[in-house]
């Protein structure tokens, strides 16, 4: 059993999520980070403002992702070093490391979950297929 999902703000994790909620359980509270987004290099990766996404997508909480524009994007010029996506990899283990709930279920990029789970687990090197699944403890 899930008993939360964290999603990334970017349109095509937001649609994944969308589908997963409409076939299962839309009871599970669902939160919204920008810090486990796509690693910004590319245009596609400049998310919208939260203020639409919040109209469109109502039954997530877009409450963690502090500003309306993508500031993340006008910071590196669309740029975003390695270094960055490591720094917001070993942020969001903590911030999971400190949840109440055991079952989270993050719905995210595969240049975000490769240094993700190299800092979870340094054994699991292999990068992600896209729609993967991986189970993980980050305790």
């Amino acid at each position: 059993m899930i008993d939360l999902i964290v999603v990334s703000p970017l349109e095509r994790t937001l649609e994944t999520c969308n589908k997963i909620i409409n076939q299962y359980d839309n009871s599970i509270p669902i939160i919204s980070m920008d810090e486990i987004r796509e690693h910004i290099n590319q245009p596609c990766h400049k998310r919208k403002s939260i203020s639409k996404k919040k109209l469109q997508y109502k039954f997530v909480n877009f409450n963690q992702v502090v500003n309306d524009s993508d500031l993340m994007y006008n910071k590196f010029n669309g740029n975003e070093p390695k270094s960055n996506v490591i720094s917001r990899c070993e942020f969001f283990v903590e911030w999971l490391k400190n949840r109440r709930e055991k079952n989270i279920l993050v719905i995210t990029h595969g240049n975000f979950l490769f240094p993700m789970f190299n800092i979870i687990d340094a054994e699991n090197k292999n990068f992600f297929s896209n729609c993967e699944i991986r189970k993980c403890n980050v305790n």
